[in-house]
């Protein structure tokens, strides 16, 4: 469900300048979009962070987006999001305010004098009511992921590829990586390499020669580091603060090969809920519940929660739950 908003930049003198994001989410994402805006894209600029989200309206925003197909009528703002196909004269106004801004829900503004994201939510009277401020950086613990250590992002040992057509994976090997164990919008996975994995994809690179096989990125040394390439248009790759290298987290679908595939749920089987990025359900880490369904080409699971409530489990948005018991089949298997 889409929670229309507001993103911009808030004054000292409580004066905001704003853009609206006509498919957004509720703040446990938007966050987490907007940190990764400011610290990925922005370089932790937060002027830089406030000119970008003012320079169109917006579809959604999507910084980790690597998509080739965008929603309709949308152009895709590499490191921000879709861009809306035409804008509405730029928001702007006072806080506090009782005027509605269009259909918006919620507004994320980014304080340049306290480094926040302050964010309101509006009453069904037309209030705008603060709701909440979030340090751009909390406790200095963001991440080059653009996660923060206090919501579970950390760096991880871990094997990587990129799923491709016979190789089955990016320059038909695995590779070791460090990768984020925090959730990233949209299910990305992030990972970050030494320079000996790097160069070592470069020298796999000349296997690759069919037409199916440019579709990806190329990755090769320039000037004592490296760059991508793909689509005509030229990718430095960046060191992160511990001097690891960041390659593609917006061009390359990494997927994690050293865990294995996601058990399948079946009808009847016992879960617990370990965690769940939707803020507006009851239910809590521990609860337990009966699977109803499981629909795994939307990797979504459908539960009869003890306590009544039919929340489903999106898996590919983070949600996360464990098998703890599977009834015994009529021929007597689990």
């Amino acid at each position: 469900m889409s929670d229309p908003a507001l993103v911009g930049v808030l004054s000292a003198d409580g004066e905001f300048v704003a853009r609206h994001v006509h498919w957004a989410d509720g703040p446990d994402r938007m966050l987490v979009k907007l940190r990764r805006i400011w610290s990925v894209t922005c370089a932790r600029d937060t002027a830089a962070a406030g000119r970008a989200l003012l320079g169109h309206d917006w579809h959604s925003l999507c910084p980790s987006c690597t998509c080739r197909r965008h929603p309709p009528n949308t152009r895709r703002v590499a490191g921000v999001g879709h861009a809306a196909s035409h804008d509405l004269p730029i928001t702007q106004g006072r806080l506090p305010s009782t005027e509605r801004y269009g259909y918006a829900q919620w507004m994320y503004l980014l304080d340049e004098s306290t480094e926040e994201i302050v964010v309101h939510e509006i009453t069904v009277n037309g209030r705008w009511l603060p709701q909440s401020r979030h340090l751009l950086d909390p406790d200095q613990r963001v991440l080059d992921c653009g996660g923060t250590a206090g919501t579970g992002h950390r760096w991880e040992p871990g094997r990587v590829a990129v799923p491709g057509p016979a190789t089955g994976g990016w320059y038909g090997a695995t590779y070791e990586a460090q990768v984020c164990a925090g959730f990233h919008p949209d299910g990305f996975t992030i990972a970050r390499f030494t320079d000996a994995v790097a160069s070592r994809m470069v020298d796999d690179a000349p296997a690759h020669t069919t037409a199916a096989d440019m579709l990806l990125p190329l990755l090769r040394r320039h000037r004592g580091g490296y760059e991508l390439v793909w689509a005509d248009a030229t990718h430095r790759v960046r060191r992160d603060g511990d001097g690891m290298l960041l390659i593609g987290p917006y061009l390359m679908p990494w997927q994690r090969v050293d865990q294995p595939p996601a058990e399948p749920y079946r009808e009847h089987d016992r879960v617990v809920l370990d965690h769940t990025h939707d803020s507006h359900t009851r239910l809590r880490a521990g609860a337990e519940g009966t699977v109803q369904r499981y629909q795994p080409r939307q990797h979504t699971v459908y539960v009869r929660w003890d306590d009544g409530s039919s929340l489903a489990v999106l898996l590919d948005a983070g949600d996360r739950i464990r098998l703890v018991h599977r009834p015994a089949t009529p021929h007597g298997k689990a």
